[in-house]
């Protein structure tokens, strides 16, 4: 992720809107589709090829916080051809965001 912005005023809540800019898909606007301080949250985005749902699930655990990420997504058309394919990308890409965070909850501790 190059860059967020809040597109909805005021703290965080259901039905908050956010937009990334990522280098490979570029602009992509996510909504709090669950918003559940402190336990969970579910980011939901629609971009032409597919819809997205990540989760983020938060619980205590002796010495600090477990964060569990999943990830949900219906293609469309024919991208439906390359379900596996990307099912195994997103699995990736969410265990490399979670090495990202904890080197940067371990780097700021």
């Amino acid at each position: 992720m190059e860059s967020a912005e809040t597109l909805t005023p005021g703290p965080l809540r259901l039905g908050s809107r956010v937009r990334c800019r990522f280098k490979s898909l570029g602009e992509v606007e996510y909504e709090f589709a669950e918003y559940d301080r402190p336990r969970r949250f579910v980011w939901y985005s629609a971009i032409p090829r597919w819809e997205n749902w990540h989760a983020f699930d938060f619980a205590e655990v002796p010495g600090g916080t477990q964060i569990t990420q999943s990830s949900s997504f219906r293609l469309h058309g024919l991208w439906n051809l390359a379900a596996p394919i990307i099912r195994h990308l997103v699995q990736q890409r969410l265990s490399v965001m979670s090495t990202a965070v904890e080197g940067y909850l371990d780097a700021s501790a």
